[in-house]
């Protein structure tokens, strides 16, 4: 008996000891795969992050004084992935060659667009069916592909020669969209949800309608209107009477009822400003970050864009804490005003063991987009536009494109969900611009846009737009800072490649869109 009752706590303190080195050594683990970083050597113009911050380390952090990247602000100076003299270079190619256009006769007259165009399946009629869907502030009106074919069938038949005519013909059908829409008139929301009252009606008299008059089918905001400065101060100081959860999304928003009929969508503090993705994160597992909605917003006003709906940080205080949010203004939704909801068609499988067709296919805008009608008028250099804005914020989430459909078709996406940009400094996405590069096609007047803002710095005018209008403290780390003006350059070298590939004339539309 003595010898089993020896043998049994020899047992159990083996057990507590094997139990308590297992519970260390996972404890250790876990808490190092946070601080994992990638093992790849990179560049020396690609900065390091200045402090390690685990993400679970990063939830504990106090509100807005958790701001312990470098301490100066200064703008470093990296290597080039583009000479500046070629950037000038391009710019004066662009310039010279912009009203020579390619002319409609560059088409062959037996080249046969329709043969891409398979024959359509019978369906159903469902006119009067309404597929909706929501994105975050808004719900949506799903948008039915008109196209259905076998991408192998479609692979086989198109050859150089094919592609060659096909540029040609998209090039000549954004021409004559172009003379077809020349003349259109900016319409605005206002004009639109109240239809034949009067300008001065007593009722309409409010912050919320002489903003929404300033919201059309080319922006969503004008930044030098007094609408614009009110609609901020009001985003920002405006007196909550009400606040409920959205139920749409993956991650926590709130509406919030503000004064004069504005509502507010407020994403709240997550992590510090110098947290970076975790490389082993997949972008769909990825969490919205405030901070990059309001830098996004700013970047895009920077650009001139305007497609962003305005948004501002505001400090809230939840019983006796500070919380710090980002809170953007809702636009009207259905049934007021109808949206179009997109899918984009370089979006991402979402998948960790799937990849999407364009991923593997670098023929996919030719067999996919080209070929599609849908994309036969400005939605095409929209989505350019979008790709632009994206890589310049390393958004990789955006899964459907949006726009609102009662202005028609002549009218800008709306750049909304940027939650998930921002998400690392020290690396580039190429990915990002897969529109570009397969397509190689570009709007004039954004390639201007991009030149202007690359010769005053792109992040010297997103600093100092972010240090006039926001109170928070430090949106954007240094090191994100010399990320945007890296990337930019980075945009100016696939262009290039285009250009080099195709020619000016044959990459550069003139589709009418300032």
């Amino acid at each position: 008996m003595r010898y089993l009752r020896l043998r049994l706590r020899s047992s159990i303190l083996l057990s507590i000891t094997i139990f308590v080195i297992v519970f260390i050594t996972l404890h250790i683990l876990i808490w190092s795969t946070n601080e994992f970083e990638l093992l790849e050597k990179t560049p020396e113009s690609v900065p390091k992050p200045p402090v390690a911050i685990s993400f679970l380390s990063a939830l504990d952090q106090p509100n807005i004084y958790d701001l312990k990247a470098s301490q100066s602000h200064k703008l470093n100076k990296h290597s080039s992935y583009i000479t500046s003299h070629r950037i000038h270079e391009l710019f004066q190619l662009v310039r010279t060659t912009r009203n020579n256009q390619l002319k409609s006769n560059s088409i062959n007259s037996t080249w046969n667009f329709g043969k891409f165009i398979p024959k359509k399946l019978p369906t159903h009629n469902n006119n009067t069916k309404t597929n909706v869907d929501t994105v975050d502030s808004v719900t949506m009106k799903e948008k039915n592909h008109k196209l259905q074919f076998n991408i192998t069938t479609t692979a086989k038949i198109m050859n150089e020669q094919d592609k060659i005519q096909l540029r040609h013909f998209i090039h000549h059908t954004l021409t004559k969209w172009k003379a077809d829409h020349e003349n259109d008139k900016y319409v605005n929301l206002a004009d639109i949800m109240h239809d034949g009252l009067a300008q001065d009606e007593p009722e309409l008299n409010t912050t919320w309608f002489k903003y929404i008059k300033t919201v059309t089918n080319s922006h969503v905001y004008n930044p030098n209107t007094p609408e614009f400065k009110h609609l901020l101060n009001h985003l920002q100081n405006g007196k909550i009477s009400e606040a409920s959860e959205m139920s749409q999304g993956t991650q926590i928003k709130v509406i919030l009822n503000l004064p004069n009929g504005f509502q507010g969508l407020l994403k709240p503090y997550r992590v510090p400003r110098n947290y970076q993705t975790q490389p082993d994160h997949f972008y769909f597992s990825d969490i919205e970050r405030h901070h990059a909605e309001i830098a996004a917003f700013h970047v895009d006003k920077v650009l001139g864009f305007n497609r962003v709906p305005p948004l501002i940080g505001r400090l809230l205080n939840i019983t006796s804490d500070q919380l710090e949010g980002s809170v953007q203004v809702l636009l009207p939704r259905p049934p007021e005003v109808d949206w179009q909801k997109i899918s984009h068609p370089y979006r991402r499988s979402y998948s960790a063991t799937r990849t999407a067709q364009w991923e593997t296919n670098e023929n996919y805008c030719y067999e996919h987009v080209m070929i599609d009608e849908d994309y036969h008028n400005r939605l095409l250099l929209d989505m350019m536009d979008l790709a632009a804005f994206d890589f310049l914020i390393g958004n990789l989430d955006r899964h459907h494109m949006m726009r609102i459909s009662a202005f028609g078709i002549n009218t800008a996406l709306v750049h909304l969900d940027n939650g998930r940009s921002f998400g690392r400094y020290d690396a580039d996405d190429l990915s990002i611009l897969a529109p570009i590069r397969q397509c190689c096609f570009f709007r004039y007047s954004t390639f201007a846009r991009l030149y202007r803002v690359y010769n005053k710095g792109l992040s010297k005018l997103v600093s100092d737009s972010l240090n006039t209008t926001e109170l928070l403290q430090m949106i954007l780390v240094n090191e994100h800072l010399i990320a945007i003006d890296r990337r930019l350059e980075i945009l100016f070298s696939q262009i290039d490649i285009c250009i080099k590939t195709y020619t000016v004339q044959g990459v550069m539309i003139d589709d009418g869109i300032d």
